[in-house]
């Protein structure tokens, strides 16, 4: 199974999100994720088997995250993948704390660090053929956060939530 960690947006955001997505898509083309999908990915846990898997959603469900704000204001796009995002302009230290709190934690169950660095961000669009023009107005959002998921990602990019932290 492959898993990741990830923070969900409440109805009123995903439906922001989702707005922002298509307006994006006027400018970049491509095609928008599907907004019961949008989420900021805090560690990318890749392949593991069904025992880790249900040994990492016993630890998730006993997880305690204090709750946070993380504020989405720049477009992105990464050209290899053709991916449009949206990510933040500046570091906001408790998120990243959080995120090597968790992979401390992850390390303890023979899962190793992602070799890039943390990069908050949410995925709009896929295939996109160009990146966001900087006429496309930045937008000033904010994601309150609580529960980290454990969800598993499925071919065809359909997500299953397997456990959330308290």
């Amino acid at each position: 199974m492959r898993l990741f960690l990830a923070f969900y947006p409440d109805s009123e955001l995903n439906q922001a999100l989702a707005e922002l997505a298509r307006g994006a898509q006027h400018h970049c083309g491509g095609r928008c994720l599907p907004q019961a999908s949008l989420h900021l990915t805090l560690a990318f846990l890749g392949e593991v088997d069904e025992t880790q898997g249900a040994a990492l959603a016993r630890w998730v469900g006993g997880l305690s995250c204090t709750p946070g704000e993380w504020t989405p204001d720049r477009w992105g796009y990464f050209g290899r993948s053709r991916v449009v995002w949206l990510g933040s302009s500046a570091p906001q230290p408790e998120l990243l704390a959080l995120h090597r709190r968790l992979w401390r934690q992850l390390e303890t169950f023979g899962v190793k660090d992602e070799p890039r660095p943390f990069q908050p961000h949410v995925t709009l669009l896929r295939k996109a053929r160009r990146a966001p023009p900087e006429a496309l107005d930045a937008p000033r959002l904010t994601w309150r956060y609580r529960h980290v998921r454990l969800v598993e990602s499925r071919p065809g990019s359909r997500y299953r939530t397997l456990a959330m932290s308290a």
